[in-house]
Formats: C-alpha cells, structure tokens, sequence
C-alpha cells in the first residue's frame, strides 16, 4: 500500500504565488510549499505589487495565492476582494489562504465573508499546510459571482460594524455540532469581542472548514448559536 502522507500535492506544473511583506516569511512559505511538490513560486513583495502581478495575463495560470493580512499600501484583504471581484486576470474562485496571526483577528470577518479558503498561522508547517490543502483539493468550493464580492463593504466591515437580521435567540450549539444548511443567529465574536461571523449568514461547508481551523489554531470560539433549516 502507498503512504499518501508523502505523496506530491502539487507539482512542477502548478503555480503558487506568495504576497508578505517580510522577506523571511515568503522564504519559509516557499520552502513548505516546496516540500509539497515544488510547484512554481511568485512572490510579491507587498500588496501593490501582487496586484499588479495578478493582472497580468500568467496568473489565469495560478492555483493558489497566499496573502498576509498586513501589507502597506493595499493589505491582504483588499488584494482578497480584488480576486473575488472578479477584476483581475487571476480566475475569481481561485484558492486563496491568508497568513493571519491573534493580532488581526478583527480582519477575519472581512475575509470569512469574500470567501477565503484558509488561515494559517505563524508560523506554520508543512504538514498544516498539506493538510489544508488536501482538504481543498478534495472539496467542491462554493464562491459566488463576481459582482456579489464587488458589493461587499470591506471598509465598514474592518472598522467593525456588525450586522444585526434578528433572527431571535437562536439554539446554542457547540461548534463540532454546526452543520451545512443552519444559519448564523447572533454575531459570532472572538474572545476580543470582534466579529468573526455575521448573523443571518448560512452555513457552508467552506465556513465550517474555516471555523475549525480557528479553533485550532487557538481562536475561542464561543456563544454559537444557529437556526436549523425547515
């Protein structure tokens, strides 16, 4: 039998591009990326230059962007909206991770909502990374249209506006207990008080991947709530 825990992910054919500020931090993405296949690597060295590196006609060709959150200029969550926007040669569903650290957590929510495939903390390792990706690649990923992604007001959302649909008390669940198809009813907040997850928004199973890997990374996640479908 083969041990598939060794096996490529990826390969000389694919293309992974890698937009941090910090040198030494795309250095060490590279090497685990690497690790997994040797796929081929753009980096960008901050969120002005992944832009202009995801309008050029090569990056219909990528598989997966990784973004750190903190960048001058245009911060990873702007370069996320761009990609889901659908103005850039980039495909708008490709597979997108963002590096984030307990810092920026007020970020989360903006990128929960434009439909980030993944976080992954600093620092991380290959076989968090392997696992994410083997969890996307054999998964059917659930982005929107373009135009619903170019409506969505990061701004407001990053300075921390909350939503409110009233949807009532809801029913408390535990978050191995959440399942597709339920509906957020009250804001899901971070122990810092920030919003993580509006209420009114369903249940997918790109949301349920992410909240797992929150809570693993050490995000505490409590006073979840939800509405079951009819």
């Amino acid at each position: 039998m083969t041990d598939t825990t060794d096996a490529p992910l990826l390969s000389a054919d694919d293309v992974v591009m890698i937009a941090d500020d910090e040198a030494f931090s795309r250095f060490l993405t590279a090497e685990l990326f690497d690790q997994l296949g040797k796929p081929q690597i753009i980096a960008a060295r901050d969120g002005h230059e992944a832009m202009a590196l995801l309008a050029e006609p090569a990056a219909a060709e990528l598989r997966v962007v990784v973004l750190d959150f903190n960048m001058p200029g245009v911060n990873g969550i702007e370069v996320l909206k761009a990609i889901r926007s659908g103005g850039l040669a980039v495909a708008h569903d490709v597979i997108v991770m963002m590096v984030t650290g307990i810092d920026v957590l007020v970020l989360v929510a903006a990128a929960v909502v434009l439909d980030v495939d993944a976080f992954l903390s600093k620092p991380t390792s290959a076989a968090v990374l392997r696992r994410h990706l083997t969890e996307l690649f054999g998964s059917e990923r659930d982005c929107q249209p373009a135009e619903r992604y170019a409506a969505i007001d990061v701004e407001w959302m990053v300075a921390g506006g909350l939503i409110d649909t009233n949807l009532g008390p809801g029913e408390a669940v535990e978050l191995a207990d959440l399942r597709e198809g339920m509906v957020i009813a009250r804001n899901l907040l971070d122990p810092s008080g920030g919003l993580v997850v509006a209420a009114g928004t369903r249940v997918t199973a790109r949301l349920l991947r992410l909240l797992h890997w929150l809570a693993d990374a050490g995000v505490k996640l409590d006073g979840l709530r939800v509405v079951r479908p009819c």
